[in-house]
């Protein structure tokens, strides 16, 4: 029997009724699946490590086609683009990695700035001590400077033809509370 009705269904031929034949359905899903939790991560990883990276023998489409088979609900899309995004994100870590590493000095400053700040924080809020307040900023002023001094020390070639910046610790307030927190 001729199916004349223009559609691309398939007709049972046994029976009188016509009820299309069930077919497999492609899925289409044109969203990026954003979530992916840890075991699918490890099980990509895996899946990236069995499948060859070889070129000439598979491309990269047939690779993440094959890799999707474990992931009933992500498509071979929502696989390369999760993967060219690692590859990304590993590219620029070790990007970042290759930089100048921060001088320990600094890292102590500005850790012990943290801690000054956090004091004057709770000074403020709960005991209300203002003299010792002054001396915490006096701390993180002078920490402040040896930053600045360690920073202009190690400044390229490049920064050094930048005209300053327009704003300046005010060192004549610093002095006039400096001398004013040591008064009994």
């Amino acid at each position: 029997m001729a199916n004349n009705s223009g559609t691309d269904e398939e007709m049972n031929q046994s029976e009188e009724p016509r009820t299309p034949l069930k077919r497999p359905v492609l899925k289409n899903d044109t969203g990026f699946a954003m979530v992916w939790t840890p075991e699918e991560q490890a099980t990509l990883d895996n899946a990236l490590l069995k499948e060859p990276k070889d070129a000439s023998k598979y491309s990269c489409v047939s690779r993440y086609a094959r890799i999707s088979l474990e992931f009933p609900n992500k498509t071979t899309k929502n696989i390369a683009m999760h993967c060219r995004w690692i590859k990304e994100l590993r590219r620029v870590k070790s990007e970042s990695s290759n930089s100048a590493p921060q001088d320990a000095v600094i890292d102590e400053v500005i850790n012990q700035n943290g801690k000054l700040f956090y004091q004057i924080f709770d000074n403020l809020s709960y005991s209300l001590k203002l003299e010792e307040n002054l001396t915490l900023f006096n701390k993180s002023r002078d920490n402040i400077m040896v930053l600045v001094n360690k920073l202009n020390e190690n400044v390229p070639d490049q920064m050094k033809h930048m005209p300053p910046l327009p704003e300046k610790l005010n060192d004549d307030l610093f002095k006039f509370i400096g001398s004013k927190s040591n008064l009994p």
